[in-house]
């Protein structure tokens, strides 16, 4: 049986934890990352004339096993660890081929996806502290077309998943939206029904014809 949405929401659970199928995007610099921070390379040359070395960033999919096959260092199991030791490992790695090799990894397929008044959005989680309130920020804000005390927070597996309601326009609700998200969450916001406006825009197109075919044979007979 799944954990409750409350107790996923309290717990302590890095997101950036490589697992299978996730996608790893890899930096690899020379010189304790010199180039980050002197992209000019101006300190370097000064010192001893040589250029950093930055490799070109790629992708690459952690598989089944949590396994990566890596330019020069060859496979390397990454499945289970947090982003911080993956650069903490690789720069091990890469210290073989280059000078106080720096690494910097990130993972890219992690998103949550938004459904509401304004369509489907999916939102990409840059960093473990992405909160509701962030993501309804980046969905477009809120608005009068949404609920904003039925907002649902979907989690787990979707044959059987966890789904709170959260009420923004409480202080509780407010304080339940700054736990972080996590990869895989649905957001969905429920729209405001306006009866009367939709029936409106229903029901315009048939009468603006029928009103041009009223002028129309109005048109007729005058000219008889």
């Amino acid at each position: 049986m799944n954990d409750s949405i409350q107790q996923l929401l309290k717990k302590d659970n890095p997101i950036f934890t490589v697992h299978p199928n996730d996608i790893i995007e890899l930096n690899v610099y020379s010189s304790g990352g010199e180039r980050i921070i002197d992209p000019d390379q101006e300190y370097l040359m000064a010192a001893n004339g040589n250029a950093a070395l930055v490799t070109k960033t790629e992708q690459y999919l952690v598989q089944k096993d949590g396994s990566v096959f890596l330019p020069m260092v060859g496979r390397v199991v990454l499945g289970g660890q947090i982003l911080r030791a993956v650069d903490s490992l690789l720069s091990v790695q890469y210290s073989s081929f280059y000078k106080d090799a720096y690494v910097k990894t990130s993972i890219v397929n992690k998103r949550v996806m938004v459904f509401g008044p304004a369509g489907a959005k999916v939102i990409k989680l840059d960093n473990e502290n992405v909160n509701l309130i962030e993501a309804m920020a980046l969905y477009g804000g809120m608005s009068t077309d949404m609920h904003t005390d039925r907002i649902r927070l979907i989690r787990g597996n979707l044959s059987n998943p966890d789904v709170q309601v959260i009420n923004l326009s409480s202080i509780d609700g407010m304080r339940t939206a700054q736990h972080k998200l996590l990869p895989g969450d649905i957001i969905y916001v429920e729209p405001i029904k306006r009866v009367f406006r939709e029936t409106m825009t229903d029901i315009l197109p048939t009468v603006s014809l029928a009103v041009s075919l009223l002028t129309l044979l109005i048109l007729i007979n005058n000219q008889k």
